[in-house]
């Protein structure tokens, strides 16, 4: 999973531990404690069909904590801010969906 963040130049970064309250992300860039992010991510349903197959996610976040993990990359703890019921639940979905197939 990547997400984009909403930056005038958007980055890449790896999404890893993910909840309905916020995630860990590991990026070339080192975000500040306190920035303000808009994080733009897709969900993916294997087990449904068409359009309802993937769900884009918009959220504003805010990054709590930055590790300097060394060769250039950095893991960025981020709060999700004001996320809509609808993004929770398939957020927790596809954790669960996530889990029962061994993957995330």
């Amino acid at each position: 999973m990547r997400a984009s963040l909403g930056l005038s130049d958007d980055l890449d970064a790896l999404v890893r531990d993910l909840s309905d309250s916020g995630m860990a992300m590991i990026t070339k860039f080192n975000l500040p404690r306190g920035a303000r992010l808009r994080i733009k991510f897709n969900l993916i349903n294997l087990f449904l069909f068409d359009q309802e197959r993937t769900r884009r996610t918009e959220i504003s976040a805010e990054v709590v904590s930055s590790t300097d993990l060394g060769k250039g990359d950095y893991r960025a703890g981020v709060k999700f801010n004001n996320s809509s019921e609808e993004d929770k639940i398939a957020i927790n979905n596809f954790i669960k969906r996530s889990k029962m197939t061994g993957g995330f």
